[in-house]
């Protein structure tokens, strides 16, 4: 068996990263979870075909969300649109408290789809428009936003008589203030799923196997591109190179080799996937902006 092949088998064997979240109730497919991680990892990267809205209650962390990167705080709103990979990490390895709406579109579907509903509420369900992925206390649509997701998390919390129809009209008012707030025309979501879909082999194997020696042409060839369109691809859906988002990966794991462990730092180079320490080095000032033996301090 080739080196090729044994990348695919071992491929094969990890999970794919389109997560089902459990909607309990597929004529109401909504689920609301109350998230309190106490580790690094705040959110495990994966995409799923639902709207997303996250609160932060406590503490700080990093969303990455498609292509981009969202430092949030207490407070601040976060939204995935459907289709789109996203992961969360602690800023500084402390306690994150959370709530993540999770919904299908199909929710805030009535049975006749009306000509005003089209025209504010339409756009963002079939993917002509996307919500913006951060809501801060400087944005003008915050309050009533937030206002509205306190009393869906209230209502699925306490499901008091007829909580089913508050829920859905809390939620069409946040798409109402959003469609008076954007005017950016964003590709369709299911262009986002395809996309996806096709890099989801490398991404997987950059995850969990992100020590093994891979160049850019087979990272290419695992999904059948061109060297050219696999760097296009995957820069547009990422935001990053392969080769930066290869080096986040690893660097990631090094630091926190470093503070939870006394192993030297030249094994821990080696031990993520760098040959030679004086690059590993300069790749982890690069991404942390501080060195591995500052890090190592900080444990």
């Amino acid at each position: 068996m080739n080196k090729l092949s044994c990348i695919w088998r071992d491929i094969m064997t990890y999970a794919n990263l389109k997560e089902n979240t459990w909607l309990p109730d597929q004529a109401f497919p909504i689920n609301i979870f109350h998230n309190l991680p106490n580790d690094h990892n705040v959110l495990g990267l994966h995409w799923h075909e639902h709207m997303e809205l996250i609160y932060m209650v406590e503490g700080e962390a990093v969303f990455d969300i498609g292509n981009q990167s969202f430092a949030a705080t207490a407070g601040d709103i976060l939204f995935v649109n459907g289709g789109q990979l996203h992961s969360g990490y602690s800023i500084h390895n402390q306690g994150v408290n959370y709530y993540a709406i999770v919904y299908n579109p199909s929710l805030l579907f009535g049975s006749v789809l009306d000509a005003h509903h089209a025209q504010t509420i339409g756009p963002f369900l079939n993917g002509d428009l996307s919500l913006p992925n951060l809501i801060q206390k400087t944005d003008d649509y915050y309050v009533e936003t937030k206002q509205w997701i306190l009393k869906t998390i209230d209502e699925f919390t306490n499901k008091a008589f007829a909580y089913e129809v508050n829920i859905k009209a809390y939620l069409q008012l946040i798409l109402v203030l959003f469609s008076r707030h954007s005017s950016i025309k964003l590709p369709h979501n299911q262009k986002n799923v395809r996309q996806a879909e096709m890099l989801k082999p490398v991404i997987i194997y950059l995850e969990k196997a992100f020590s093994n020696k891979i160049s850019l042409e087979q990272a290419a060839k695992l999904v059948n591109l061109s060297t050219h369109h696999f760097c296009k691809s995957f820069k547009k859906m990422t935001g990053r190179t392969f080769i930066e988002y290869l080096h986040i990966i690893r660097i990631n794991e090094a630091e926190r080799l470093l503070k939870k462990t006394e192993i030297p730092i030249t094994r821990i180079a080696e031990q993520v996937g760098f040959c030679n320490i004086n690059y590993f080095d300069k790749v982890f000032k690069k991404v942390k902006k501080y060195s591995p033996s500052n890090a190592r301090k900080q444990s």
